[in-house]
Formats: structure tokens, sequence, C-alpha cells
């Protein structure tokens, strides 16, 4: 997951008119649920500005939007909360602070069809921590609620999620130091479907093209010092030229445009070694 600022979201002309049109709209009405799927097309037009935001990126998986298939979710759900009977966080189904830009894979509930056991995928599913206490309406102060879904545009949040060797999404923190942190990540990729098998499978790809790029840099490296030693230094140089080409092609692979970017960065974290010190330079850059 890597972090997504919602404050460079570019809105379009009168959006906010509409949205406050909508907002008023459902506020009014009786059946708020039945009414907010009348003012679909208001958050509907925020898909391609959300899309851009996260580089046509899924904000929960990294996924590249290939076609149209990609939704846009309310972080809160809109319509009610599943197994709460919550009736949704209605007066947030116009707010763009509560808009995200999802793939199917994490929008939508899926029970073991290339899933983890028991599905995913996250539909109205919204648990709150212990202690947290529900808005239900408008005046209820929405920072009590404690959710256990890592949010995305929370910079200080989604660093909670990484990824092994083989690009499987796991928790960062350690269960007996930092539970409640543990229990969020593995919620979060339970419930967002990061490990569905169709995902997965497009990350172990990666990882193993990462891995490769790693071992050959190493390799390269390695030969230069031997070749300097054995006086060909411009054999020498020629070896430094290929390393350096491969550590260029993983700088781009970290940049926020490329799919599955925050998994480069983890799996160049855990190929960290005291003989390879250009991941910690490399690191050391911006992504």
């Amino acid at each position: 997951m890597r972090g997504i600022s919602l404050s460079d979201l570019v809105l379009p002309p009168d959006w906010s008119t509409q949205a406050l049109a909508a907002e008023n709209a459902v506020k009014a009405a009786a059946d708020k649920s039945a009414k907010i799927g009348e003012y679909a097309a208001v958050w509907g037009e925020l898909k391609d500005s959300l899309s851009t935001l996260s580089r046509n990126k899924c904000f929960y998986c990294e996924t590249l939007r290939i076609r149209d298939d990609y939704q846009v979710d309310h972080y809160r759900p809109k319509g009610g909360v599943a197994a709460n009977g919550h009736s949704g966080y209605w007066w947030l189904a116009f707010k763009s602070s509560n808009l995200r830009f999802a793939c199917r894979f994490c929008n939508e509930r899926r029970v073991n069809t290339g899933s983890v056991v028991g599905g995913g995928g996250k539909s109205s599913e919204f648990p709150l921590l212990p202690g947290g206490t529900r808005a239900t309406k408008p005046t209820d102060p929405i920072e009590d609620e404690y959710p256990a879904l890592i949010d995305p545009c929370r910079a200080d949040e989604v660093g909670l999620i990484g990824f092994n060797d083989l690009g499987v999404a796991t928790p960062q923190a350690a269960i007996a130091e930092e539970p409640t942190e543990f229990e969020r990540a593995r919620a979060s990729i339970r419930i967002y479907h990061l490990n569905h098998a169709y995902i997965r499978r497009r990350r172990e790809q990666k990882a193993l093209i990462i891995r490769r790029k790693i071992a050959e840099v190493t390799l390269q490296l390695d030969m230069a010092v031997r070749r300097t030693k054995a006086g060909n230094p411009q054999a020498a140089l020629d070896a430094k030229g290929r390393a350096g080409q491969l550590m260029s092609e993983l700088a781009e692979m970290r940049k926020a445009d490329e799919e599955y970017s925050a998994l480069t960065t983890h799996v160049l974290k855990l190929n960290q070694t005291h003989n390879r010190r250009w991941i910690d330079r490399l690191l050391a850059t911006a992504a």
C-alpha cells in the first residue's frame, strides 16, 4: 500500500455544489439508503480525478487500471455496515475525503474464489478497534471510532502493511510488541483482499524480477572488484556500468506511477546485507 494525499485531489467545476445539494436531499429523505443511490453520479464524477491522484492504481492494492472496471469506494460505507445494524455513513456519501479509487478485487465481496479462507473484499465491512465508538449521525465525533481498516490516505498508517520476498502482503508490526497494529494490518489484508490469488501472482512475478536484479547488481559489483584487482580497469568499468543501469531500473520501480511500487521498496529492504550498501543508498533516495 502506498500513501495517497487527498489534498492534491482536483475537483471538477461545481462538484462541491452538486455534492452539497445531494447531501441535503439525502438528509431530508426518510429512506436515506434509497435516496443516496439516486445521486451515485455525483461521486462517480470523481472517478477519473481519484484515478489520476493514484497514477491510475487502486488505492488499496496498487494494481494498475487497465480497463474501466474500477470503482469509487466509500472508505466509511455509505449505505450500511456489515453485521452491525448501522444504517451507513450517509452524511459522508458525498464528501471527497471519504472517497477512494478501488479495483473490484479490493472493493467487492468474494468468498473462496482464489481468496484467503473466508473470502475478502471490502464491500460494507468497516470494523472498529476495541474502545471505538461508532458514529451514527453527523454530529457524532468521527475521531472516536478508531477504525480497524488502514486508510491509504493516512501516511502514518500505510507502513503497517508490507510484503515478504514472495510478494505476499504481511503485517509489519510484531504481534507481541504491537498487537493493535498487527491486528489492524491483518484485518486490512483480509478485508481489502490484498492476497487474492490474481493480485498475489502479479506481485510474486514482480518480486522475482526485483530479486533477480538485486542478484545481478551484486554479481556485477563483485565482478568489478575482481577485474580491478586483475588489472583490467575497462572491464571493471563495464561491470559497474551494468550495475548502475540495474540500480536505475530498481529506482524506477519504486516510483509512484509504477504498479506495486511499495513492493519494490519492501523487497529491497528484505535484501539489505553488509555487502549490499548500494541498497541503503538506493532506499535513501526519494521514491
